[in-house]
């Protein structure tokens, strides 16, 4: 019988868990740090990471926003995509909600105020 542990850490739980909209799937994740493949309206490959006290945000292997968190962590993030990136220049927007420990409890991106992805753990 091959089950999931329940109480497995977030790195072992696999990328069905939670949910996602549009084609968009979570390639990896673990503590303070998510992978995403976003399809639909803007494909690209997304990386959320909150490790070393640095949160930092990438589309394409290219860092796009960066900020120390020595005290606390940017629970809602916002950048204008540059225009290499996307020429429409739309708004990316990351929205963490953290339970005990800081685990991810909820993971949320939105471009151009479009749902692109929602993982509810």
């Amino acid at each position: 019988m091959n089950e999931l542990n329940p109480y497995a850490p977030a790195s072992e739980i696999g990328p069905e868990s939670g949910s996602s909209f549009a084609d968009s799937k979570r390639l990896r994740g673990g503590f303070l740090f998510r992978e995403l493949q976003l399809d639909g309206c803007f494909p690209c490959q997304f990386r959320y990471t909150g490790w070393w006290f640095v949160q930092r945000v990438y589309i394409n292997e290219k860092c796009l926003w960066w900020e120390i968190s020595w005290l606390t962590l940017r629970r809602h993030i916002s950048i204008n995509l540059p225009a290499d990136i996307d020429p429409q220049r739309r708004s990316l927007d990351v929205e963490i909600q953290f339970g005990r420990g800081l685990l991810m409890s909820r993971f949320q991106v939105w471009i151009g105020g479009q749902t692109v992805y929602d993982e509810l753990t």
